[in-house]
């Protein structure tokens, strides 16, 4: 019997919380086929993730490499799995939160299958962010979810990760002058 217990926090949960995201989604899927817990849902529930957002980027002439996205299975206590993710202002800012939210729900439901996408709610960032990366355990075992990163988030947070690495290490010694450093 699995007993899936307590979710923890994300170590890239902190990372994600300093995002402006614009939109918060969860996808389902009605076929049972499509949401057992196997590596092979996984990647069903990659492609047609990222069918969405190439599906949607069209529809709004939005450029899909400059989409900033984050996204991973959730199994649930009952092991079946649906998508949560989360879509930055990033490579989207022509287009409302409303209007990208209504198109990527609108995508994906003439599909017949259900969807919640909203606008992202800035007042619950912490929240909402925590809720959409947590980790899951079975039996006291890390389930091992792929996330998904798009390479307009890494960037992001590489950008953001050397922006605090500057703010909390002095400065190298200039390489021109390193001689003078020598004892």
């Amino acid at each position: 019997m699995l007993l899936l217990t307590e979710k923890k926090l994300n170590p890239i949960a902190m990372h994600l919380e300093k995002i402006k995201w614009s939109v918060f989604g969860t996808l389902t899927w009605d076929n049972d086929s499509d949401t057992r817990f196997a590596p092979s849902t996984e990647r069903k529930h990659k492609k047609d993730f990222l069918w969405l957002v190439c599906k949607s980027a069209s529809r709004l002439r939005l450029q899909t490499r400059n989409v900033a996205y984050y996204g991973k299975t959730e199994w649930g206590a009952a092991m079946h799995g649906h998508f949560n993710f989360l879509i930055a202002e990033q490579g989207t800012k022509n287009v409302s939160p409303e209007v990208l939210a209504a198109t990527m729900q609108e995508i994906w439901s003439a599909r017949r299958r259900r969807a919640e996408v909203v606008p992202f709610d800035a007042q619950r960032q912490q929240a909402g962010v925590r809720y959409q990366s947590k980790l899951e355990f079975v039996n006291g075992e890390q389930i091992c979810t792929a996330e998904i990163i798009s390479r307009a988030l890494s960037a992001i947070l590489l950008k953001n990760a050397d922006t605090a690495t500057a703010l909390i290490l002095p400065p190298l010694p200039n390489p021109i002058h390193a001689d003078t450093f020598a004892v």
